[in-house]
């Protein structure tokens, strides 16, 4: 009876073990005291049917017990118990099973009805490998979406590729909200690429496909501008309006009209829509004035300046550039008589207006020929031929006089004259 006692006994404490619970002799005892009495011969079958009975509730006792356990102790006895009974000789990576997901290991009553469907028919080692071949199912499950996530992500990084390579939007910059109609804007996107086509509305009706245009208002007004832009490898367009309104204002008129005479010019402004204007002549300022006179005293090219600005602080400037040629005020008769009587018997310069000038005077005859000169206003032509001292026939000769003022201005003259006699 011992020895049977002590045999049943090592085979309830090793089912015990291999259940990995640990053996407590005060728990058997307890329940031994409920169990029939072995007889002499030996086991019987009712014995052995009751032995298996409490096999079975022994590991029903144990799974429950494993079961009940908090969380994280379940959770590191599951992961132990399930890497300790892996067999080498399965390729499975330890890795996967430890990154089971929290969700996964939270069903273990599917486990247990998986394994307790067959268990009258599998062996502790079927045992052990359907948890394996379990393990290797859920980390399956848990690798798809992984490889799901990396897909989404890549698919997401080719996306962000193609948007990069579009231009995102149409936003740009203008060099000023408020401007003139004689004054250009400058329009600047964001973003600029080669490979973007651009469309200006500028609200005035017209357009532009320059990548920076500058654009002039003709009109005063109010005008919102938008841009579009298309991408030109992909087909994809955007449009932006700016936020906020241009506003043109009127320019006034600062054109002007010039009259001269002599060596003086007048200059006129055609317009008075102007708060103030100013006038800027051969480095000389005259303000607030529509009409001016000058005198000029050199000869030369002179640009003559106009401003104007009115009360929406527009400013207009025009300009003329003038060659001057300094006018020497020089009478010369077309005809004289030299025969003596006193009256138109010299020709030669009025000396009241070129008294000043350097000066220099000489007649030709048809043949090209010099028959008189003079360096002096007072010293003119009586009709003889120099040198000859005889008197020249009555015709028509030829002139020139060249006359230089204090300023170094040069003037040359050229003219007939008609001589009369009257014999």
């Amino acid at each position: 009876m011992i020895n049977n006692k002590n045999n049943f006994e090592n085979i309830i404490k090793s089912k015990i073990d291999n259940l990995e619970l640990p053996y407590n002799h005060a728990d058997w005892l307890k329940l031994e005291s409920k169990l029939p009495a072995a007889n002499n011969s030996g086991l019987s079958l009712s014995t052995i049917g009751k032995i298996a009975a409490i096999i079975v509730v022994s590991a029903i006792i144990a799974i429950t017990v494993f079961y009940n356990q908090p969380e994280n102790n379940k959770e590191a006895l599951s992961d132990n118990s399930i890497i300790s009974n892996i067999n080498p000789e399965n390729d499975i990576d330890k890795k996967q099973i430890v990154n089971i997901t929290d969700n996964e290991k939270s069903k273990p009553v599917e486990i247990k009805k998986e394994i307790s469907a067959k268990e009258h028919k599998q062996t502790p080692a079927n045992i052990q490998k359907s948890i394996v071949e379990k393990n290797n199912i859920k980390q399956q499950k848990k690798l798809i979406p992984t490889e799901n996530k990396i897909t989404k992500i890549e698919q997401t990084s080719e996306a962000n590729k193609i948007h990069e390579s579009v231009i995102s939007n149409a936003e740009f910059d203008i060099s000023s909200l408020i401007s003139c109609t004689n004054l250009g804007i400058s329009f600047n996107p964001v973003n600029y690429s080669d490979n973007i086509k651009y469309i200006w509305h500028f609200g005035d009706g017209t357009t532009s496909n320059s990548q920076k245009p500058l654009h002039k208002y003709e009109e005063p007004g109010i005008y919102k501008a938008t841009l579009n832009t298309i991408d030109n490898s992909t087909g994809r367009s955007s449009e932006w309006s700016f936020p906020e309104s241009i506003i043109i204002n009127a320019a006034p008129d600062a054109s002007f009209s010039i009259n001269s005479n002599i060596n003086n010019y007048t200059f006129t402004a055609l317009s008075t829509t102007y708060l103030q204007n100013k006038w800027l002549i051969n480095k000389h300022v005259i303000t607030n004035i529509s009409q001016i006179d000058n005198d000029f005293i050199k000869s030369g090219v002179y640009r003559i300046i106009h401003i104007c600005e009115n009360d929406a602080a527009c400013i207009d400037t025009s300009y003329q550039d003038l060659d001057i040629k300094i006018k020497h005020k020089i009478l010369m008769p077309n005809a004289f008589s030299p025969d003596g009587d006193g009256i138109n018997d010299l020709f030669g310069p009025n000396e009241d207006y070129c008294s000043e000038y350097q000066f220099n005077m000489m007649i030709f005859n048809k043949l090209g020929n010099v028959i008189f000169e003079s360096n002096s206003v007072y010293n003119k032509w009586n009709g003889s031929i120099t040198g000859y001292n005889k008197p020249a026939k009555t015709g028509v000769y030829v002139y020139k006089v060249v006359t230089i003022d204090k300023y170094g201005n040069s003037q040359s003259l050229q003219g007939t004259i008609a001589l009369y006699r009257n014999y």
